[in-house]
């Protein structure tokens, strides 16, 4: 967990992907997370944060780069209500 701005102030935050994976999602994450944000009617700036960070693929190869990836962080709040639906 990290504090991030959302809303009034730094608030606790979760990265979604890693709620993905710890909730064995058998989704493509984006895909879930999207839909799940759209179901729910959850809204960015109070409930989420979307960051965009580069990644290294995990890929042996030495002709591998970094690639842009959005992350989503969301708060405990919203983090719990994923995990029950």
């Amino acid at each position: 967990m990290q504090p991030h701005r959302i809303g009034e102030g730094p608030v606790e935050t979760i990265a979604a992907t890693k709620l993905h994976t710890y909730l064995e999602v058998g989704k493509r994450f984006t895909t879930w997370v999207e839909e799940r944000i759209e179901t729910y009617g959850f809204a960015d700036g109070v409930d989420y944060i979307i960051t965009e960070d580069l990644r290294l693929p995990n890929s042996g190869s030495s002709k591998a780069r970094p690639q842009k990836a959005k992350e989503y962080y969301l708060t405990l709040d919203m983090a719990k209500e994923l995990a029950m639906v």
